[in-house]
């Protein structure tokens, strides 16, 4: 009914203009969505991998009872940006060496045993067995990677999309006012034609279809 008080020419905008909206909005928040659970599936992938290798790099120091040696392969991951709060635990699940790269961000337990991976919406860690060669558990590795990396992604991302979504609605905006007179312009003829003959009384005036179409036939 809220519709009926406009002209064609405006309906037409108006019907076309929700369903382009809706289309943008969807297509944003799906790869959104997939870029988020893609950037958290290779977190948890960097940090299995880092770990394997911290692992197989600081078994012999624990059996031999080296902590230097492991605190120095913790320190190595300095580089990687990625990793935060590596620590190694003996076979006991006491705490044997750790970096810290941030002490405002420490989440390394007092105490850890066992292999679980786990993910929320700030941070991603992993605990897994250290194992010798012939398989029997030294100890524990543990690393643990902040996620502010992937919000600040994702808020670049919202942004980019935000203002691809508004230009992409103006160019609709635009191009629905030049298409929506291929629809309209016949109807508006017809319509200035017949007020024509109701008010003039001139029964020989015809609108000319212009188009072969339905349009062109009620024409």
């Amino acid at each position: 009914p809220c519709l009926e008080r406009h002209p064609t020419r405006r309906k037409i905008t108006i019907i076309a203009m929700p369903v382009t909206a809706s289309a943008l909005l969807l297509s944003a928040a799906g790869f959104l969505i997939w870029d988020t659970l893609r950037f958290r599936r290779e977190t948890m992938r960097d940090l299995e991998t880092q770990s394997a290798i911290v692992a197989r790099n600081t078994s012999i120091a624990l059996v031999f009872d080296m902590p230097g040696d492991i605190g120095t392969t913790l320190s190595s991951l300095e580089t990687r940006r990625n990793i935060d709060n590596p620590a190694v635990f003996d076979v006991d699940g006491v705490r044997v060496a750790e970096f810290v790269r941030d002490p405002a961000f420490r989440r390394i337990p007092e105490r850890a045993r066992g292999w679980a991976a786990a993910d929320t919406l700030e941070s991603a860690e992993i605990l897994r067995p250290i194992l010798t060669e012939d398989q029997k558990t030294v100890g524990y590795v543990y690393l643990s990677t902040e996620l502010d990396e992937m919000w600040a992604r994702f808020r670049a991302q919202l942004f980019a999309l935000a203002a691809m979504f508004l230009l992409a609605g103006g160019a609709a905006l635009v191009m629905s006012a030049r298409l929506q007179r291929a629809v309209s312009g016949p109807l508006t003829d017809l319509s200035r034609t017949a007020a024509a003959v109701s008010n003039g009384g001139d029964y020989t005036l015809r609108a000319s279809p212009g188009r072969h179409d339905e349009l062109g036939t009620v024409v």
